[in-house]
């Protein structure tokens, strides 16, 4: 299972979260060489976290317990998320991710051979 959502809501770095727009700071941070994103680094630490497998305590898990794993092991619920969502046999997305052929082609997203639900309750 895997939750995709923006870095806006997924962005556990403390500087990029008091920046003006988190996506650039986020894309600035990736882009230095010298200091980086430690939890960009960690993504895949925080994916394969034990809490987030099969019979872990977030097997089933939301936004907020990507986010509180992540704030614990330091490690980056954006990437952690994509990461998840390679392997995953159920994703949940914004219905823009799928729509948005733009979006869909940045974010990497393949639907063929996919069932799509779109809940617009």
């Amino acid at each position: 299972m895997a939750i995709l959502a923006s870095r806006k809501h997924y962005c556990v770095n403390k500087t990029a979260c008091m920046a003006d727009s988190i996506d650039e700071e986020c894309k600035r941070l990736l882009d230095d060489k010298v200091q980086g994103c430690p939890e960009f680094k960690n993504a895949q630490k925080l994916s394969r976290h034990p809490s987030l497998q099969t019979g872990g305590s977030y097997e089933v898990h939301d936004i907020e317990d990507l986010l509180r794993v992540g704030r614990q092991v330091k490690g980056c619920p954006y990437f952690a998320a994509q990461t998840m969502a390679e392997a995953a046999q159920l994703v949940f997305c914004p219905y823009n991710y799928l729509i948005s052929p733009i979006v869909r082609r940045a974010m990497d997203i393949n639907i063929a051979g996919s069932i799509v639900i779109l809940d617009e309750a």
